[in-house]
């Protein structure tokens, strides 16, 4: 677990093991079924989500019905409805699982914390 996140991070900022695993203690694994969402409209964005394996979709529902693709997310992304996680106001998008997938989660709260004991 965490190896696809920590290849991508390495890629823009070089971490040693230690920060690696300083790292670790503010991310939390989570597993996704198909079609299972991680965030339903109208609810809080907790939590902002790389992808280590599967694929993922964010999407709204206009007044007809109909849906609206606005991103994807494939291993070695991430994806959360950003507006929602900064403000703490309801998330405008859906988040479902497009294939089983697993993912690692940062909170807000746990990104804060982060950026101020590990800058990087």
């Amino acid at each position: 677990m965490y190896e696809l996140f920590f290849q991508k991070f390495n890629e823009k900022v070089p971490l040693t093991p230690e920060e690696q695993e300083q790292i670790k203690a503010y991310l939390t694994p989570k597993k996704l079924r198909k079609r299972q969402y991680l965030l339903q409209e109208g609810d809080m964005c907790r939590s902002i989500a790389f992808v280590e394996e599967g694929a993922l979709r964010a999407y709204t529902v206009d007044e007809n019905n109909n849906e609206h693709i606005v991103q994807f997310a494939i291993e070695g992304w991430t994806i959360s409805d950003l507006f929602s996680f900064l403000t703490a106001e309801p998330a405008t998008y859906n988040i479902e699982a497009l294939e089983d997938a697993v993912l690692v989660l940062i909170t807000r709260a746990a990104h804060e914390e982060l950026l101020k004991i590990q800058p990087k």
